[in-house]
């Protein structure tokens, strides 16, 4: 009987594991730019709905309460700011001072990462009136009947080696909030 004595090596050689690496980085770097471009999507959809929501949800306030409200979206910093005349306790229906001051101001929210290269052509600040009209901070019409003209500007995303990702949003008089996809930033409405 004659015993069969295993001379080699069991294993992969050096040349088998480099085409295999080498595959593997190939389909590694075939990844990078959708993977790039879909987090830059994310990170846009997630700051355009944080400002809608914030715009929706100070209007809504704004009809609660009876009281108006500011909101102003801060362009460097990224953040906004809801400022509201707090009603006296136990009154009712509550009585809004005439003026804002600092101690109404509510806290600073971020609606995007820092990390994030997500900018705002402007700064905005729109005033809400009680019966949910949106104007101008200190226009005459602000609170009554007249809603006042649309608003609107742009978040962009900026990721590296593409095409920035623009969104235009349009604020009606009345509270309507409008996302468009635009080629790029404009100076009007």
């Amino acid at each position: 009987m004659a015993c069969r004595v295993n001379t080699g090596s069991r294993g992969f050689t050096m040349v088998e594991m480099a085409c295999v690496l080498g595959v593997v980085m190939i389909l590694f770097a075939m990844a990078i730019p959708p993977a790039q471009s879909a987090l830059a999507s994310y990170q846009l959809s997630s700051a355009v709905t944080a400002v809608t929501g914030a715009i929706q949800s100070t209007r809504y306030k704004t009809v609660q309460n009876g009281c108006p409200y500011t909101l102003a979206f801060i362009h460097n910093s990224l953040n906004y700011q809801v400022a509201t005349e707090t009603p006296p306790p136990g009154t009712d229906p509550p009585l809004c001072v005439a003026s804002f001051g600092p101690d109404p101001d509510g806290p600073v929210i971020p609606f995007a990462s820092p990390t994030a290269s997500i900018a705002l052509n402007t700064d905005l600040t729109l005033q809400f009136g009680p019966n949910g009209t949106i104007c101008a901070p200190g226009s005459l019409n602000c609170g009554t009947t007249i809603a006042g003209p649309p608003f609107c500007f742009y978040v962009v995303q900026s990721p590296v080696n593409t095409v920035p990702l623009v969104r235009k949003i349009t604020v009606s008089g009345v509270g309507n909030v409008t996302v468009t996809q635009a080629p790029a930033v404009s100076n009007g409405c």
